[in-house]
Parts: structure tokens; C-alpha cells; sequence
């Protein structure tokens, strides 16, 4: 599948858009410097990269506010 967009909010924490309603989140492993589709989120407002965008922005800031972007390190 074509990745649309990849956004990068942490050095080891990627957010990737393929297009459709569903935005995938990757974890570079500890153990190496792959990237590892480890969860994912959708957003049915997705309609274009600006909301995709907004999406990301929104999901990160939630993360980030309730302390679960420790769930990601």
C-alpha cells in the first residue's frame, strides 16, 4: 500500500496515511531500525491530507494531554 504521508511527532513514533479514513502508527524497535506497524486510529472526517493532518495533530495532542504517549516509548 502507498503511504500518502508520513508524519514524525517523535524521534521513534510515526503516523502514516495511506489515503483512506484510517491513519497507522509505527514504533521503531529498540532493537533495530525498523519500523513496526504497532497500532492505528480512524478518523471517519478524513477527506483529505489537511484533515489526515488535523487527525494526526488531534490524536497526538490527546496522547500527549493523558499521559498515554507513554504507551508509545
Amino acid at each position: 500500500m502507498k503511504t500518502h504521508t508520513t508524519w514524525q511527532p517523535e524521534d521513534d513514533l510515526q503516523m502514516r496515511w495511506h489515503g483512506g479514513k484510517t491513519i497507522n502508527i509505527y514504533q521503531r524497535t529498540n532493537s533495530s531500525f525498523d519500523w513496526v506497524n504497532t497500532d492505528c486510529f480512524t478518523d471517519m472526517d478524513i477527506k483529505n491530507i489537511e484533515d489526515a493532518t488535523a487527525a494526526v495533530v488531534d490524536f497526538y495532542n490527546d496522547l500527549v494531554g493523558t499521559g498515554e504517549i507513554e504507551d508509545y516509548r
